[in-house]
């Protein structure tokens, strides 16, 4: 996922209804403080939040929502997506180890994409501790 993009999305959707921020915050059940700090890039939204605001802005999360590392530019299985972002961050309480945003989500993208494939191709997946930390270990 790509934070900027994204940023940009929500802020034009916003803009495109006429919304203040205020109304945004309010239409999505967003606390506004959570809401600016996603728009001003101190923060990153839980899939949760990007679902909220996907249905009250009326785009699609598959359009932020995307890993363009993957070839060809294809939509990320947002049901994945949310199961390695859950997975990354059970790791990280389990370990008592809080991940800098920007390593978060190229750690979540990875796996999102390692996962990706193997359920292309119909191949059973399970998301693991072991590649988490791999993962970790080896991003840039």
């Amino acid at each position: 996922m790509n934070i900027v993009i994204l940023r940009k999305k929500i802020s034009n959707s916003i803009k495109d209804k006429g919304w203040s921020v205020v109304t945004a915050s309010e239409k999505s059940g967003i606390p506004l403080p959570t809401l600016k700090s996603i728009l001003y890039g101190q923060s990153s939204p839980r899939i949760t939040t990007l679902e909220k605001l996907a249905k009250a802005l009326d785009f699609n999360i598959n359009d932020v929502v995307e890993d363009p590392s993957v070839a060809q530019n294809k939509k990320m299985d947002s049901e994945l997506f949310r199961e390695c972002l859950d997975a990354v961050e059970a790791f990280s309480k389990e370990r008592n180890e809080i991940l800098e945003k920007d390593k978060l989500m190229k750690v979540i993208d990875n796996l999102s994409s390692l996962l990706l494939k193997k359920k292309k191709k119909n191949l059973p997946y399970s998301i693991d501790n072991d590649t988490i930390e791999w993962i970790i270990d080896n991003i840039n």
